[in-house]
């Protein structure tokens, strides 16, 4: 059983993640462009894997097409897949906010420096937002730059409804 969530938690992860970013893209305004972009500064590297996905498709032709066709299309999702992904995290998973709204357990996304004392820990621990908030009332920080990711806690629901279903079937 163990086994099974594990395997549930992990399909059902990896949708909800997908299904999340999607959401996150259609709300993030510069996510478009920045996709564009993205992908037009490694125009060489999709059309690089796409040759690759054709060229080994046409070397295993001597096996079989059920192995051919998704072959074709997998190197080439997988690159734009990444592309997707970084593009999401850089556009619409990282947000200016107050340093009063800054908790334990943010993640940064650049080092913060004041006055020669420096946070470069990625994880901020409760001395850091200290240090962070005692800036913010000396008037020497107006913003920092935190990186948000993917609620994973209903991924953990959707493994174990998934769980609770194939128990129904079987």
């Amino acid at each position: 059983r163990f086994a099974i969530f594990i395997l549930a938690l992990f399909i059902s992860g990896a949708v909800w993640g997908i299904l999340w970013m999607v959401f996150e893209a259609i709300r993030c305004q510069g996510f478009y462009s920045a996709l564009k972009n993205r992908m037009r500064e490694h125009k060489r590297v999709v059309l690089v894997s796409v040759a690759s996905a054709v060229m080994l498709s046409f070397a295993m032709l001597y096996f079989s097409l059920m192995i051919i066709i998704p072959l074709l299309f997998f190197v080439p999702f997988i690159v734009l897949l990444f592309l997707f992904v970084k593009t999401i995290e850089q556009e619409c998973f990282i947000r200016y906010v107050s340093p009063t709204l800054v908790v334990e357990g943010d993640w940064l996304a650049d080092k913060i420096e004041v006055n020669g004392t420096m946070i470069d820990k990625q994880t901020l621990e409760l001395e850091d937002v200290w240090q962070i908030q005692k800036w913010h009332r000396a008037g020497k920080l107006d913003r920092v730059r935190i990186k948000y990711g993917v609620p994973f806690a209903p991924s953990f629901v959707m493994a174990y409804g998934c769980m609770l279903y194939l128990q129904y079937l079987f």
